[in-house]
């Protein structure tokens, strides 16, 4: 049988058929190689299978970083070695304290509901804590001679270039009352430290009239001595970094004590001459304790002392150290200061300060360690065995090689776990830059460090963060308070010719007063120069004093001189050196209380001399 010749296309139907069949399966494999068909869900989005393991190990990896970042914000204190009597204990912090803060670590919204149990989800946030006003607010004032030597911070606030100065001062005192502002802590986080820190006090002043209103605006005073705070009143509460809220954080948790009694309770120039400071007694106060007085240092002959030489940092000669070490008793008047100086005598030692610059803590004396100077020294004191004997004036010692004196304490220095224990807390604030005769109302108010910065999840308003310190409200403000005049001037009655009058001038100098009698014609000035006779001071040889040339101007000019009714009576109009005009009468000024005040003073100031001289007759 004959066959049937077949077609091209039916010859090659069946290799047709494979090549379709291989093309097809090629496809599927490319296909699946590339891009899976099938997708998986995960979180708000899709991936393929491929992903899928790459993108859980990647989220599981950025939840564990995340944890560990946040739990090293707040890193476990270390707490310090007591030594001795130090008084850096902090067995009476709660644990929670001295423990890490829980992170919470969400890497995206849509994980939340996938959190693992072990870490807790803060619902709750909270508002900053309020601070307590200071109530029983009380005044005292007084006029000093102080010793500056080498403090060029407090040189420089007092706009002199002298070792020493006369002020007139004002203290104001008021209390805090503990327990109340414990029971405002007490509503925070149980991890949070719920016992309130304070570590600075504010105080303003605004001059009054005569009925005791306010007629200007509240300024602020100046703390003495800035580097002794955390914070000072001219840095902003708010810190810049998490490292720099580390820092700040652990020094005032492991010096609790040190710390605030630095800041509201704050040492004080050592008083050569006139009034000692007497901060305010509050209402059933006893007086403080005293730790350490001052023994009268030999007063400066009249000699014209040298302007002080400004260094640069490094030379070992330096400022008044460190707030470090004026808590810890070095730097201020007390002794030669510690400074910025390297390992030369005075240097001492350097520290990172929160700004980034450096801050001299030093020793005081000859630039000593802090931490070899013994806890239950006096602030600015050393022991004198440390001294030696013949040591030269320039070391440790004050101008022309006399010995100054420890610096002068008024309080008892708690401990920490003291502290605990107190239900009230008396703080104060002095004010030395006033203008004497110028009378002023007060108010302080505390800054308490913030319990809650640093624990972003725990805030109502997380910009607070690294806010380190929230300020209270001004307290009620003081009495008036009138500083002390540094000259006295009264017009005693008509000059010889009935042309002129005669002025009595008391003018104040190194703790005693000094007074002359001018004649004084119209358009000139009340007082000029005069050399006197210096008058001695308690523990004073009298014999060695000399004679010193004291200006007794205080820039009033007599505008008119108009005689009295009575013999020698005379009224003056008087140009006071601020452009104001001033009447006085010689008979109505006896009845004034300056007038009757200064008369006080000297005739103090008279039987206190007497009886110096006699007994330095006596001993002969």
């Amino acid at each position: 049988m004959p066959t049937k010749k077949l077609s091209p296309i039916e010859e090659h139907f069946e290799k047709g058929l494979l090549g379709i069949a291989a093309l097809v399966l090629i496809y599927i494999l490319i296909a699946y190689a590339i891009s899976s068909p099938t997708s998986i869900q995960l979180g708000s989005g899709t991936v393929k299978p491929g992903q899928a393991s790459a993108m859980i190990r990647q989220q599981a990896e950025q939840l564990d970083a995340t944890a560990k970042q946040r739990e090293s914000d707040w890193p476990e204190i270390k707490l310090p070695q007591s030594q001795g009597d130090a008084q850096t204990s902090l067995a009476a912090l709660p644990e929670s304290s001295l423990k890490p803060l829980v992170p919470v670590a969400l890497p995206n919204k849509e994980m939340e509901d996938r959190t693992p149990p072990d870490i807790p989800i803060i619902k709750e946030k909270y508002v900053l804590p309020k601070v307590l006003p200071v109530t029983k607010l009380t005044t005292t004032n007084g006029r000093s001679t102080v010793d500056v030597n080498g403090d060029m911070e407090l040189q420089d606030l007092l706009g002199t270039d002298q070792d020493q100065v006369d002020v007139s001062w004002a203290a104001i005192a008021g209390e805090i009352d503990l327990e109340k502002q414990r029971l405002e802590l007490e509503k925070l986080p149980e991890k949070i430290e719920k016992e309130p820190m304070f570590i600075r006090v504010d105080i303003q002043r605004a001059p009054v009239d005569d009925q005791g209103k306010v007629i200007g605006e509240w300024q602020d005073v100046p703390f003495p001595y800035s580097d002794s705070l955390v914070i000072t009143s001219e840095e902003s509460l708010k810190v810049d970094s998490m490292d720099d809220l580390r820092s700040l954080r652990n020094e005032v948790f492991s010096q609790l004590s040190q710390v605030e009694s630095s800041a509201m309770m704050p040492e004080l120039p050592t008083v050569l001459y006139g009034s000692e400071w007497t901060p305010p007694l509050l209402p059933g106060e006893k007086k403080p304790v005293v730790e350490a007085t001052r023994k009268p240092r030999e007063r400066r002959q009249a000699v014209q002392p040298a302007r002080r030489q400004r260094v640069d940092p490094g030379m070992g000669v330096g400022g008044p150290g460190g707030r470090a070490s004026r808590r810890m008793g070095g730097g201020g008047p007390g002794m030669m200061p510690g400074g910025p100086g390297g390992p030369a005598m005075g240097g001492g030692v350097r520290r990172t300060n929160r700004a980034g610059g450096r801050t001299a803590v030093g020793g005081p004396g000859m630039g000593m360690d802090p931490a070899m100077i013994g806890p239950g020294m006096p602030p600015g004191a050393m022991d004198p065995a440390m001294m030696g004997l013949g040591m030269p004036g320039e070391m440790g010692m004050g101008g022309r090689g006399r010995m100054q004196q420890p610096r002068q304490v008024t309080v008892q220095k708690l401990t920490n776990e003291e502290r605990r224990l107190e239900k009230k807390l008396k703080i104060w604030a002095i004010d030395l830059f006033g203008v004497p005769g110028q009378t002023y109302k007060y108010r302080i108010r505390p800054v308490m460090y913030n319990p809650l910065a640093g624990y972003k999840l725990y805030l109502k308003d997380p910009s607070n963060t690294l806010l380190a310190g929230i300020a209270g409200p001004w307290a009620e403000v003081s009495e008036p308070v009138k500083l002390d005049h540094e000259y006295y001037c009264f017009v005693d009655g008509l000059g010889n010719d009935k042309k002129t009058a005669k002025f009595t001038v008391i003018k104040w100098h190194l703790g005693s007063l000094y007074s002359e009698v001018f004649i004084v014609k119209e358009g000139e000035a009340i007082g000029d120069k005069k050399k006197v006779k210096l008058l001695p001071v308690p523990g004073q040889n009298a014999e060695d004093l000399g004679f010193e040339e004291l200006d007794f101007n205080m820039g009033w000019v007599l505008a008119e001189i108009s005689p009295g009714s009575a013999e020698r009576e005379v009224n003056v109009t008087i140009q006071t050196s601020d452009g104001q005009s001033l009447q006085q009468n010689s008979i109505r000024i006896k009845e004034s209380e300056d007038y009757k005040k200064s008369q006080d003073m000297l005739r103090d100031q008279r039987v206190r001399i007497g009886k110096m001289m006699r007994e330095m007759r006596s001993v002969r």
